[in-house]
């Protein structure tokens, strides 16, 4: 270390073979008490040099400018990230407590543990052909991966409108990425199967819900919302079904259902009262799915089966009375 001029506040540093380095060096004195050195560089030109000392010679030491933050790197929105925002501000403002809690079942099971990493401006159509090709190699059903697939183009629709993404991955048609699912004949109950499973069901309101289930078609929360007031018995005897038990019914609309026999013996057994004709401790459907599973010889009990009504399931006036146009759908829409 050696002096360029007078004085003990201008140094220079010279290193073996490179240029000198001028500084102009302060004693201040700190918040604890103590003194210490503030250094402001000056340059590696003599003449330069000096002429920066002369402007600050008299005018002490300057302020020393805090160094600026580094500009934060952007957010990389991933498909997990974007899920969330899907997932609060759609689904649960659009659906009921039970889709939105289906929803989000379907995408940390099934989305995010392959995709929910991603960009989600990265994400391409052969990502998701992709994932569908190992959902589909791991024996993940046809209709389930149906409504996976249903919600990822839901949550990719947003993702435009909330201007996340400029365009959707989403491939449309017969060659894009949703498939049809082919039609099939209802699997209904036959006479005898629908006899053992009433026969394994819980004596009581449970029994006669199964019943009129089966002979009207109704959905699992359209039978547990209908109450004594939607019970018509002219010009002929129906039901007026305009509510779900966790809302709307899945299309909006009301609807009437006409009641068989059949049906009518099941209403005229129950006791007349104010409010809901069935209420129970717990609304659960699985809990009687399993019951009549454990006391009953029917194999792939499920309440769509039981929903379908037992008898002139093909005909029209069984599609009119129900509220479906074609009995595939009533298969789907469990």
């Amino acid at each position: 270390m050696s002096r360029r001029r007078e004085g003990p506040r201008l140094i220079t540093r010279a290193r073996k073979g490179c240029s000198p380095a001028y500084y102009a060096r302060w004693t201040v004195k700190g918040e604890d008490g103590g003194t210490r050195y503030v250094h402001l560089s000056l340059g590696s030109d003599a003449d330069e040099a000096d002429a920066e000392w002369e402007k600050i010679r008299n005018g002490g030491p300057p302020e020393r400018k805090p160094k600026p933050e580094p500009a934060p790197e952007p957010r990389v929105l991933s498909v997990a990230s974007f899920y969330r925002v899907w997932l609060r501000a759609y689904v649960r403002q659009r659906r009921t407590a039970r889709q939105h809690q289906q929803a989000r079942q379907r995408f940390r099971k099934y989305v995010l543990r392959s995709l929910g990493t991603k960009p989600l401006a990265a994400l391409k159509s052969l990502d998701i052909f992709g994932w569908d090709g190992d959902m589909k190699a791991a024996g993940i059903g046809l209709a389930l991966r149906h409504r996976i697939k249903e919600d990822l183009r839901c949550m990719l629709g947003q993702a435009v409108k909330a201007g996340a993404i400029d365009r959707s991955p989403w491939e449309k048609g017969s060659a894009g990425h949703m498939h049809r699912i082919p039609k099939q004949a209802p699997d209904r109950l036959s006479d005898l199967e629908l006899a053992a499973v009433l026969q394994a069901a819980p004596e009581g309101p449970w029994r006669s819900l199964l019943g009129l289930m089966a002979h009207t078609g109704l959905r699992w929360g359209e039978a547990l919302a209908i109450e004594w007031k939607d019970v018509h018995a002219r010009p002929l005897p129906y039901l007026m079904i305009d509510k779900s038990i966790n809302g709307p019914t899945k299309s909006g609309k009301e609807r009437k259902v006409w009641l068989s026999p059949e049906a009518q013996q099941v209403l005229a057994a129950l006791k007349r009262g104010p409010g809901r004709i069935f209420t129970f401790r717990t609304e659960d459907p699985s809990w009687i799915t399993r019951y009549v599973k454990r006391h009953c010889w029917v194999k792939g009990f499920t309440r769509t089966r039981c929903a379908i009504p037992s008898r002139a399931v093909g005909s029209r006036r069984a599609r009119a009375s129900a509220g479906y146009r074609r009995c595939s759908v009533t298969l789907r829409s469990r």
